[in-house]
């Protein structure tokens, strides 16, 4: 049987990638050193759609702009990307001890293991659920619990070896935001509410937030592009998205509603203003046309900055 050949991708070297961009009209110098720095899939193609004037399939248009209007957005990228990963680590810890210092209020320090303290009832797949975030839970403290000392957390190492207990608000230290968001998600569903009654919202809301918040967070700690960023899940509707008449509940703009629902007001109103300063910056480094394309690629409203009163 004949094995089918896929067509790879040729390496090419720089001044090969940048002979290419000048045939597609780019403004790059021969002697420019910015594809030593920047990775050319990673950049040209992260970005291309802003500064692409080709309305045609095919080789795109860069005829208005130039090698550094790409710099520019990747800059832009990183610094809101820094400043919401930040902020998601922060709504992170508070939302690990929100949960477990409720869940512990109920169940104690040693019961969080037991299945009939989770959301177990009327479907299998729910039992399916909590069975294997509970073995996730055991080889955390199984990976924290070894004879290799250095490789053990401390306060495992602490609590087992005083107390022979690895309580809820330890193993919470060894906790992704992903992991959070399944253990909350597989929480009975009145403490869910109790928790979610801190943020003045519905349990459902916070599950999809942190769900939601947990592929934000991975997008920002592994370098992608954010501004574009169109996530799995969509927001559950709210206030926000109905004063806005936006229909997208997953890209760039949802995650500045989620954070709204998250972050404490006066920390949301630094983080506005921050992203206003940084948006104002990116206005004046790139044409107006290319600068309407990327907040369209966010999906900002004109009257975005009316969050911070609703």
């Amino acid at each position: 049987m004949d094995v089918k050949r896929h067509k790879l991708k040729p390496f090419r070297k720089r001044n090969a990638l940048k002979k290419i961009l000048r045939s597609r009209n780019l403004k790059i110098k021969k002697t420019d050193k910015t594809l030593s720095d920047y990775s050319y899939y990673y950049l040209i193609n992260g970005y291309s759609k802003i500064f692409n004037t080709s309305k045609m399939k095919g080789n795109p248009n860069y005829s208005d702009a130039t090698i550094e209007d790409f710099v520019i957005m990747d800059e832009f990228n990183f610094e809101i990307r820094t400043r919401i990963l930040k902020e998601i680590l922060k709504i992170e810890n508070k939302t690990k001890n929100q949960v477990f210092y409720v869940f512990a209020s109920f169940y104690g320090d040693v019961d969080y293991l037991v299945p009939s303290n989770f959301d177990t009832y009327g479907s299998a797949l729910k039992q399916k659920h909590v069975y294997n975030l509970i073995s996730r839970l055991n080889r955390k403290i199984s990976n924290n619990c070894n004879r290799n000392k250095k490789r053990n957390h401390p306060a495992f190492y602490h609590y087992l070896t005083k107390y022979q207990n690895i309580p809820p608000w330890v193993i919470k230290l060894e906790l992704s935001l992903g992991e959070l968001s399944k253990f909350y998600s597989n929480l009975k569903p009145h403490i869910r509410q109790i928790i979610a009654n801190k943020y003045n919202i519905k349990e459902k809301q916070l599950r999809t937030i942190l769900y939601f918040l947990s592929q934000v967070r991975n997008k920002c700690a592994h370098n992608e592009r954010i501004y574009d960023a169109v996530m799995i899940v969509n927001l559950t509707k709210n206030k926000y998205h109905n004063y806005f008449k936006i229909g997208q509940r997953n890209n760039f703009f949802a995650i500045v509603v989620a954070l709204k629902t998250m972050m404490k007001a006066e920390d949301f109103y630094h983080f506005i203003n921050y992203l206003e300063q940084e948006i104002n910056g990116l206005k004046q480094n790139i044409k107006r046309k290319h600068f309407k394309k990327a907040l369209s690629l966010m999906g900002i409203p004109k009257n975005w900055k009316d969050i911070l009163n609703l």
